[in-house]
């Protein structure tokens, strides 16, 4: 009975000191020399960078990207002011098309309306000279 005690008593401390060790988080980062480092702290010197924490199964459970150079930022900002231009002059050729759309009713009228223009505008030239 004693024995059983103190086998229980023993797997119980031998638990209790593992399981900090267990819940402990693990850092992937990558060094100045393209060396991929693991440990349980990142070092001062990469907190500014891509690292990830993994957990005990070592699977990621979160990223960190690194901090962005000035240049980055301004190319990031440069990117989404680009894109959302497109997205203004998209938008502007949508309600041209549907004005369009909205004014005739099918393609030959279109050609017709051309054609009528184009035979004022000769008319206008012949009448200049």
């Amino acid at each position: 009975m004693q024995i059983r005690n103190n086998f229980a008593l023993l797997i119980g401390l031998l638990a209790a000191a593992a399981s900090p060790a267990l819940s402990a988080t693990t850092f992937k980062w990558v060094d100045d020399k393209g060396v991929t480092q693991y440990g349980d702290q990142v070092p001062p010197e990469y907190q500014n960078k891509s690292r990830s924490e993994l957990n005990k199964r070592g699977i990621v459970v979160n990223k960190t990207e690194p901090e962005l150079t000035p240049e980055q930022r301004k190319a990031t900002q440069d990117a989404a002011a680009a894109k959302t231009v497109d997205a203004k002059q998209a938008k502007e050729r949508e309600r041209q098309d549907a004005a369009l759309l909205n004014t005739y009713t099918s393609p030959q009228e279109i050609d017709a309306k051309r054609d009528r223009d184009i035979q004022y505008i000769t008319l206008t030239i012949e009448n200049t000279k």
